[in-house]
């Protein structure tokens, strides 16, 4: 528990200075070649996908499964939402408020979500965003509709641990719906564990493997 606890600041420290800083001063300010050289990479894959289409096809999916899940009548709460989720230029948070009943975004970093408050929660009615962490939450019982978290669930190594306060909270019939890096093929694992070692974020980074999609089987 201590454990998880002293990862939650560290991670909150972290995500408190991004939201301070463009991406392109964290390339620059990180703390090692390693960093650099994998940070780089990933803005470019990042860019690749784009320019071939995967992007779209990644925010096509998830608002198919947002609407699927009645997102219309929903109350919808975002975990880990930072400024606002943003992919590839499209604003996935500001069109979840815009098709939701009520919209409720949490995250670690205070930054971010004073920032997020200022120029996109405080024009809505139905929207609120709070700092806090999910494993500490204080909603009521059976109250969201859909849990959407994004890049979230693979921060935690016992990934049953968000899953039973999501249970909690999310009524019967609900939806979760994730979106999360996989670590399932050997040159996805190689390439991972070469830059482990120098990676700023490997105390809460976990990347889905088999047995992690088998913990969520067994979970539901």
């Amino acid at each position: 528990m201590k454990v998880r606890e002293n990862a939650n600041i560290t991670q909150k420290d972290y995500y408190n200075k991004l939201a301070e800083e463009k991406l392109s001063t964290v390339i620059s300010k990180s703390p090692n070649l390693a960093t650099a050289v994998w940070t780089s990479m990933r803005v470019k894959f990042n860019q690749y996908r784009a320019d071939i289409g995967i992007e779209k096809e990644i925010i096509d999916q998830q608002i198919k499964w947002l609407r699927d899940a009645n997102i219309s009548s929903s109350r919808v709460l975002e975990i880990g939402c930072f400024q606002g989720t943003n992919f590839g230029g499209f604003e996935m948070s500001k069109w979840i408020i815009e098709n939701s009943k009520e919209y409720v975004g949490i995250d670690l970093s205070e930054k971010a979500i004073n920032a997020y408050q200022d120029h996109t929660i405080s024009h809505y009615s139905n929207a609120k965003a709070y700092s806090m962490d999910i494993l500490a939450n204080d909603f009521s019982s059976d109250y969201f509709d859909i849990i959407y978290c994004p890049a979230v669930l693979h921060h935690f190594n016992e990934i049953d641990r968000p899953l039973r306060e999501f249970k909690k909270i999310l009524r019967a019939g609900g939806s979760i719906i994730s979106f999360d890096p996989l670590a399932t093929s050997f040159l996805n694992r190689a390439l991972r564990n070469i830059y482990r070692p120098f990676q700023k974020t490997r105390e809460w980074e976990f990347p889905f493997t088999e047995n992690t999609i088998k913990s969520i089987k067994i979970s539901q």
